[in-house]
């Protein structure tokens, strides 16, 4: 299998293959990206005649929503291109106006607040999933004061989620002589009670 998947490479492309140069082969790396871009472009015009024409596509591909957005100019091929392995930062992007598309296009830095004021400039490549979320809403990229509120908001929910937790956990009280399950109070005696309830009969 590796035979094969190697001479697939190699086949066709002996001068990529065999050049020692870097400025070349970068250069051709990025003709090929343009042209990716333009079989993209070419992709979602003939997924949009499809649909106006009723053809049903059958192929199955996680593709094919995308093509849609770029056919009806909701996304930039360009951003798909470059974000294809990024499903996060494509299900948000199509919202965007397409300067900010561009400007993910183009993999520049975006400021991503911390809880304390500070931030960093992140590459929307190297953004994960929980950065995207701060840093994206629908349509728009947070302020700083938005992304603070909202790291705020989800530290309230981490904790409002950890009290819940301990509330229903079981507790000993031992002056009482018993036990606390959330905010109810159960005595050993009616534990004893429930024990001989639950114990099988004997025959």
């Amino acid at each position: 299998m590796e035979g094969n998947e190697k001479n697939e490479i190699t086949a066709g492309n002996e001068d990529v293959m065999q050049s020692s140069d870097g400025s070349w082969l970068l250069a051709e790396l990025q003709k090929s990206f343009d042209t990716s871009v333009k079989h993209i472009v070419r992709m979602a015009a003939i997924v949009r005649r499809l649909d106006e024409l009723g053809v049903a596509i059958e192929m199955e591909s996680s593709v094919l929503p995308y093509l849609r957005k770029i056919a009806h100019g909701n996304l930039s091929p360009d951003l798909f291109v470059t974000m294809q392995g990024h499903k996060s930062m494509l299900n948000i992007a199509s919202t965007l106006p397409a300067p900010v598309q561009q400007q993910i296009a183009k993999n520049e830095p975006i400021k991503v607040m911390c809880l304390n004021g500070d931030h960093r400039m992140v590459q929307p490549l190297s953004m994960t999933t929980k950065e995207v979320s701060q840093v994206f809403a629908f349509g728009r990229i947070r302020d700083e004061a938005e992304q603070v509120g909202y790291l705020r908001g989800k530290m309230q929910e981490k904790a409002t989620t950890e009290q819940a937790c301990d509330e229903d956990a079981v507790k000993i009280d031992r002056k009482r002589r018993g036990i606390v399950v959330g905010k109810t109070f159960i005595s050993f005696i009616e534990l004893e009670h429930f024990y001989k309830a639950l114990a099988p009969k004997k025959k």
